[in-house]
């Protein structure tokens, strides 16, 4: 039994290294992406039509994705700024810091197209509360209400109030055998 709690134990501290691992990697390659993502995904929250802006936003993100998958030819310049990353950590310089900052540059400069995709990312997998839940639930029924009573509104005002000189009270119903 003490076995199967130490395999967890080593299981659970690798899992954390990996987190912190690919944190790591993804602040040294992405922190404005991440960043503008954050300020992104904030306005989103306050929009009036959510779902929409939420849904452009993750085309826009899966786009710009894809044009750096594509076409960005993103590569050299991520192996690069590795080959900067290892000499800073052994001698932190002035000198290597500007050699990282001027290879990191391109990266974080293309690496703001993907903000859209990162808010997106961030809202979709962001825990969210009952109550949040409950209140957008509520939020929508209520919208679903106030559109089909401005829908009976409009239909009221178009209805004639007369037909044939003979004043209409309800809906008109035609006699067939007239």
């Amino acid at each position: 039994m003490n076995t199967n709690n130490d395999t967890q134990r080593s299981r659970g501290t690798e899992e954390l290294w990996l987190h912190v691992v690919l944190f790591l990697c993804t602040m040294l390659l992405a922190w404005p992406a991440l960043f503008v993502g954050f300020l992104l995904r904030a306005v989103l929250k306050q929009s009036t039509n959510p779902r929409l802006h939420w849904l452009l936003a993750t085309g826009l993100g899966l786009s710009a994705a894809a044009f750096l998958y594509l076409r960005g030819n993103i590569y050299p310049l991520v192996l690069a700024e590795a080959n900067h990353v290892v000499p800073l950590i052994l001698h932190t310089s002035g000198a290597t810091v500007m050699q990282l900052l001027t290879s990191a540059w391109p990266v974080w400069f293309r690496s703001i197209l993907l903000s859209p995709l990162v808010a997106a990312l961030i809202e979709f997998f962001s825990a969210k509360s009952l109550e949040v839940r409950l209140l957008t639930q509520e939020r929508q029924r209520r919208s679903r209400q106030q559109r089909t009573s401005h829908q009976a509104a409009r239909r009221v005002r178009k209805a004639p109030t007369q037909i044939h000189g003979q004043a209409v009270f309800g809906a008109v119903i035609e006699d067939p055998g007239n």
